[in-house]
């Protein structure tokens, strides 16, 4: 957009999965999750002119997947997923004003602010959910996302403990548009209650050890989990949900 240097627009290789021979999926990475302890910093960068253009080359697998990303300060992070190395000789990433999400987060019994707690939010790309944006609370509780590109977003409040003293559901559905801030997406942390159950072969009825149950608030099969459990020696797993309907799997 005008008014915007080409020189504050960083793009990187934000994922890649190489598969090996004859393998349709194979070893992801994915640079976001090293941001924040400053590992690899550089590696997977690409540079740009003054002009907004860029070249990747002497890419390792011409069989890869990758995701490439452009941000810069004020404006959504663009995306774009490269399935077809060898068939795809220019992309265009188009940056735009940026949308926020806002709101407050409480304590439901006491309405007490919750402080330093990390709300991230997912959206989806052409069938994809993206990457995680994070904000997190203040000393009133208020906290902001921003980088957001236009889209529908599921926000979830990150736990204070594991396994957790207070839960919520998440907010499915939460409309952003490019330029304007979505506000009062407000959460209140409850204690909700503790479900248990067992983890059993269907035939032999035998308990099993290490089965992950995921606990999601109600939007469907790819919402959001909320909390989660791994089931003991005995197949016994414990976790807590908020009160309403949810779902496990």
């Amino acid at each position: 957009p005008e008014g915007y240097d080409s020189a504050s627009v960083h793009v990187d290789i934000m994922s890649t999965n190489l598969p090996g021979p004859g393998q349709k999926y194979g070893h992801s990475f994915h640079s976001y999750l090293f941001e924040p302890w400053g590992v690899f910093p550089g590696v997977f960068d690409v540079a740009i002119d003054a002009e907004g253009r860029f070249e990747v080359s002497d890419l390792p697998a011409a069989e890869g997947r990758y995701t490439l990303r452009a941000r810069s300060p004020g404006l959504a992070e663009a995306q774009q997923h490269v399935l077809d190395v060898e068939h795809m000789d220019f992309i265009e990433l188009k940056l735009v004003p940026e949308g926020v999400i806002e709101g407050t987060v409480l304590f439901f019994e006491t309405q007490i602010p919750v402080v330093n707690r990390r709300v991230s939010c997912r959206g989806r790309l052409h069938r994809n959910i993206t990457r995680a944006h994070i904000g997190r609370t203040d000393e009133h509780g208020y906290y902001r996302i921003d980088g957001l590109a236009s889209g529908t977003y599921e926000v979830t409040v990150g736990k204070d403990t594991y396994p957790p003293n207070h839960i919520a559901h998440a907010k499915t559905a939460v409309a952003v548009t490019s330029g304007s801030v979505t506000n009062s997406v407000d959460f209140e942390l409850e204690t909700g209650t503790i479900v248990t159950g067992r983890i059993t072969d269907r035939e032999t009825l035998t308990p099993i050890e290490g089965v992950l149950v995921v606990v999601q608030s109600p939007a469907g099969p790819r919402s959001a989990s909320i909390n989660g459990d791994l089931s003991d020696r005995d197949g016994c797993y414990a976790v807590r949900v908020p009160v309403g309907e949810t779902q496990f799997y």
